[in-house]
């Protein structure tokens, strides 16, 4: 299975995660969605912030 989308609870993480950004790495969601991939087979939305690499599970659970 090869899932290009998010599920709901990582958009949510995402969106969470960009507005503690406060546009210092990202300037709103739709460019941190494009600056991160879909890792291993298709569970873990992986993205880099503030010098480390974030992986968002599909039920959002968030880790670095």
């Amino acid at each position: 299975m090869n899932r290009k989308t998010l599920t709901k609870a990582q958009q949510r993480t995402l969106q969470r995660l960009v507005a503690r950004d406060e546009g210092r790495t990202w300037p709103n969601y739709l460019a941190a969605r494009r600056a991160g991939y879909i890792a291993g087979v298709a569970v873990c939305f992986m993205i880099e912030w503030a010098g480390m690499c974030l992986g968002i599970e599909a039920d959002g659970h968030m880790h670095s």
